[in-house]
């Protein structure tokens, strides 16, 4: 169980479990009363794995937070905030180790699945928790897909060491159903510039000098990030995100469940991996994440679905079309929500009660 210093004036009923990582178990009590399209009782997540965008402020975060907490009030939520240090200079190594407060807690709830399995008699399989996760621009994306490498590096560092006794835990982080809000975009010099810019003050409450200051810093970072992806040096985010998120080797396509444990024979893996369902959500006038980017990212995923369960890797006959695409007309980044937030929840409840 994460513990941690409560932070109730930031993100209120969270506990801060590590750095710009904060942690709210659900409130026992009755399930939600809400029916889905289908009529049968909806899904609710056991766990809400939140990802904002880069220097989001907490009153916008809390948005969501509260409406999540609304809709689904026994769900835990892990909260993970993103910043442009990490996007820009802070190196993998100390980003995945400052993540295992968040992996401890991940594991902690997987845990308690093995345990009641162990102890319930009249089941005749163990349930697998429902793990959402929502992700917000490229700055989200980032933090999931190091929260993943760490989850996996865990994972082997359990496996290689014989004096930890654990319950045998998935080798990768199980998702079983995937929202992408604004995300991903390519890697773009102009837009780079503006994602920076974004997370100064506005005009009104910065001087002109902090402004010059923050224009050049901008494009300093813009220009080295670039130039250490051509030398070969680093990859750019964007095209990192880009590629781990359509990885068919990864968490974010296929959920290859609690069976999928380093060291165990895979041969037999293809009959209970299943394809995580995903929704895109962006928005024809989202100057960060054009929406071409957006669209051309689902079909390059449609097309690795594809080719995963041509190969019998997987098992897509519990979903029509694991691939949703949602415009939304007029939205700014990061800001659907807001435009039609009875839209934009309904597109989650639905992801949710899709999840594998």
């Amino acid at each position: 169980m994460p513990r941690g210093e409560g932070l109730q004036e930031r993100f209120p009923n969270f506990t801060r479990i590590g750095d710009s990582q904060y942690y709210r178990h659900g409130q026992a009590g009755d399930a939600p009363v809400s029916a889905t399209l289908s009529g049968r009782a909806p899904v609710e997540p056991d766990l809400i794995i939140f990802c904002s965008w880069a220097a989001a402020l907490p009153k916008h975060i809390q948005k969501y937070l509260a409406p999540y907490q609304a809709l689904y009030p026994r769900s835990d939520i892990l909260l993970l905030e993103s910043s442009m240090k990490n996007l820009a200079w802070v190196s993998d190594a100390v980003q995945i180790r400052s993540l295992r407060p968040a992996v401890s807690a991940v594991n902690d709830l997987l845990q308690t699945f093995t345990r009641d399995a162990g102890t319930d008699t009249t089941q005749a399989a163990p349930r697998k928790p429902t793990i959402l996760v929502h992700v917000f621009s490229n700055g989200g994306a980032h933090s999931i897909v190091q929260l993943a490498q760490a989850f996996l590096e865990n994972a082997l560092a359990v496996a290689i060491d014989a004096s930890l006794v654990r319950p045998q835990l998935p080798a990768q982080l199980p998702i079983s159903a995937l929202i992408l809000d604004s995300s991903p975009g390519r890697a773009d010099y102009k837009i780079g510039i503006q994602v920076v810019l974004s997370t100064i003050p506005k005009a009104s409450k910065a001087s002109l000098l902090q402004r010059s200051l923050a224009t050049l810093l901008a494009h300093i970072i813009i220009a080295s990030v670039g130039a250490a992806s051509k030398l070969g040096i680093a990859e750019d985010i964007a095209s990192k995100l880009w590629r781990c998120l359509n990885d068919v080797d990864g968490p974010f396509l296929l959920n290859k469940g609690a069976s999928s444990r380093l060291g165990e024979d895979e041969s037999n893996l293809g009959k209970i991996i299943k394809v995580v369902p995903r929704t895109y959500i962006y928005s024809n006038r989202d100057e960060m994440v054009p929406w071409q980017c957006v669209v051309a990212h689902a079909d390059e995923a449609r097309k690795v679905i594809v080719g995963a369960l041509s190969e019998g890797t997987g098992d897509n006959g519990h979903i029509q079309d694991p691939i949703r695409l949602e415009g939304f007309a007029g939205s700014a980044h990061v800001a659907h929500a807001t435009l039609d937030p009875g839209r934009y929840w309904k597109l989650v409840r639905e992801t949710i009660d899709r999840a594998c």
